[in-house]
């Protein structure tokens, strides 16, 4: 029902949810999907003022990021928990609900984005979809070609608001009625990759985190997601924490040291020095923990070798996943002409030219489609003629 397809436009005419409307029971709701991809601000808002014009309370909920529903009723909603928890009680329905990683009503009703007032607020006063006047059939194709996507709606997020007061989620917090699970669980569905909604999960968990600092896969979806959002300092804070309480887990030291080491490189100039040594020495210790059979640890004491313009020892570090390629199942996110060219730029810093243009030529064996393989190949090719003439 994607209303850019021709026809799908009359499914959100005020005609059609007027005879929904006829058709409803006392006491019935009217549920309409919508999306926000392939979408824009102005169409979205048209599309949720044409419904909430023929259903009086209307409030909008996000199962998956960038899908939307809307529930629109002539009374207000009004739940009856004690039958939701009966009904979630049922194998059927209880199935059906871990099937989407939905373990509870909490989580379910942390879905609800924008409640009936601030519906009203968010749509304001403007066009209406109709049968005469088509603008979602002529709109739509053009928001899909521009691809801007609906970005306002965000702003009205209860979930990202202190000042919610009709939404479901925040009426059974105020009652007191979450209990800490609850909150774990909300918290590690929305900070999924499908769901997604990082911001709310990640507030949510980091203040359960203060309640329970030790437990390990709470810092470990928190310093995912910090890193997601782009909190570094925090980031790198759960990381340390996590290095602390699990001194033997080989990825989370290598996570710690690389975001310690990528954070002082970004804040440091040709006028001062970055002291790396923690970093490394975590490193190698990833690297002995596994027995000296990982890939990814290698490739990050590498980078750091290569970005302190240490290229002897970056060098080394670079043979060595090339070995361990020739062992062992490499980390599928690692390309080999990746290495080889890494290892030919440290040779040609290093003065070895020639053995240079030949790590770089294997590069282009492996990947032809790599341009900057084909470069240095060339750049080398072309000084090492140079040279020669000038002899």
């Amino acid at each position: 029902s994607n209303p850019w397809i021709a026809g799908i436009g009359n499914l959100y005419t005020t005609e059609y949810f007027e005879e929904c409307k006829r058709r409803m029971n006392s006491g019935g709701l009217m549920v309409q999907w919508f999306h926000l991809y392939e979408m824009n601000d102005d169409l979205f808002k048209m599309v949720v003022r044409t419904f909430q014009s023929s259903f009086e309370y209307v409030s909008i909920w996000e199962p998956l990021s960038k899908d939307v529903i809307m529930i629109g009723s002539n009374q207000p909603l009004v739940l009856d928990i004690d039958r939701m928890q009966a009904d979630i009680a049922m194998k059927s329905v209880k199935e059906d609900l871990q099937r989407i990683n939905i373990p509870d009503i909490a989580t379910l009703l942390s879905l609800e984005m924008l409640s009936p007032g601030s519906v009203l607020r968010y749509v304001g006063v403007g066009d209406l979809n109709t049968e005469d006047h088509p603008r979602l059939e002529y709109g739509a194709p053009k928001a899909f070609f521009i691809g801007a996507g609906v970005s306002e709606l965000v702003r009205f997020d209860e979930r990202l608001r202190c000042d919610s007061v009709n939404n479901q989620l925040k009426k059974r917090m105020e009652n007191k009625l979450l209990t800490d699970e609850e909150l774990r669980n909300i918290g590690f569905f929305h900070t999924e990759r499908q769901t997604s909604n990082f911001r709310f999960g990640y507030a949510v968990l980091d203040e359960l985190q203060k309640k329970y600092q030790k437990d390990i896969q709470l810092l470990k979806r928190l310093a995912k997601t910090a890193e997601l959002l782009n909190l570094s300092e925090q980031a790198l804070s759960y990381y340390k924490k996590l290095a602390e309480l699990e001194p033997t887990n080989p990825d989370v030291l290598e996570k710690y040291a690389w975001l310690k080491y990528s954070m002082e490189r970004n804040h440091t100039t040709m006028l001062t020095l970055i002291d790396t040594k923690e970093s490394e020495d975590l490193l190698h210790k990833s690297i002995s923990l596994a027995s000296d059979t990982v890939d990814r640890y290698h490739l990050r004491l590498a980078d750091l070798y290569y970005g302190t313009q240490r290229y002897t020892k970056a060098a080394d570090q670079y043979t060595r996943i090339i070995q361990i390629h020739n062992k062992y199942e490499g980390d599928l996110n690692i390309r080999n002409d990746a290495i080889f060219l890494q290892l030919a730029r440290c040779l040609n810093q290093m003065g070895e030219n020639d053995r240079a243009i030949g790590y770089a030529m294997q590069a282009v064996n492996i990947n032809p489609k790599n341009e900057e393989a084909k470069d240095l190949v060339y750049e080398l090719w072309t000084k090492r003629m140079n040279k020669a003439k000038s002899k």
